[in-house]
């Protein structure tokens, strides 16, 4: 019954994630956790707290996002639960980035990245070699992590985060001189996410 009702509240907190109701996925993703407690399944808890560090972190209460996320991260640790403990690793990155602490994000991101190579799941080292392109200072350093992004997606069934490389990859040239190669890029990545629903993702193809 508990379990059943614990995937009740994380399936709401989707559909009203997938609506932009942060105030109903925060209170029925509290609501989820307390019952992974109950029922102390400490792997449904940890992703519990990465699930609800994320909202938090959406809302902007970043504080509250890492102390969750470090909560998820001992009881991953414990449970040598590899392949969230490098989603929660990820997680912590992109707070970092958010409050500009690159150095933290990037220490962050390289940790994902670690266990997510020893794991060999294509899709998700790019995701973390496109993160940390992301907070590159030197533009060909970024450019270098993105082609290798891109080069691991292809092995892949999914274009939208394929496209989302592109389009990065794209904005990583400026001025008169490398507007070709922009716009190569980012017609690239435009004609890849319209080949998704992600309504979001496309229109950032046109920024």
């Amino acid at each position: 019954y508990y379990n059943a009702l614990a995937d009740a509240y994380s399936n709401y907190a989707f559909l009203y994630e997938t609506k932009g109701n942060l105030d109903s996925v925060m209170y029925f993703r509290t609501k989820e956790v307390q019952i992974d407690e109950f029922i102390t399944d400490s792997t449904k808890i940890a992703v519990g707290l990465n699930d609800l560090g994320s909202t938090y972190h959406e809302i902007g209460n970043y504080a509250k996002a890492l102390e969750l996320f470090q909560k998820a991260i001992k009881i991953q640790l414990l449970k040598n639960d590899s392949l969230n403990l490098a989603k929660t690793y990820n997680s912590i990155g992109l707070v970092y980035k958010r409050q500009k602490e690159n150095a933290l994000a990037l220490m962050y991101y390289s940790k994902s990245l670690t266990i997510r190579e020893k794991l060999k799941n294509d899709l998700w080292i790019a995701e973390s070699l496109v993160n940390i392109g992301a907070i590159q200072k030197d533009t060909l350093q970024a450019r270098l992590f993105y082609h290798k992004a891109i080069n691991y997606l292809k092995r892949t069934i999914y274009i939208g985060p394929l496209g989302s490389a592109y389009n990065n990859l794209g904005f990583s040239f400026n001025g008169v001189t490398e507007k070709d190669s922009a716009l190569f890029y980012l017609r690239t990545g435009l004609v890849l996410r319209l080949k998704t629903i992600n309504n979001k993702h496309i229109a950032s193809s046109y920024l």
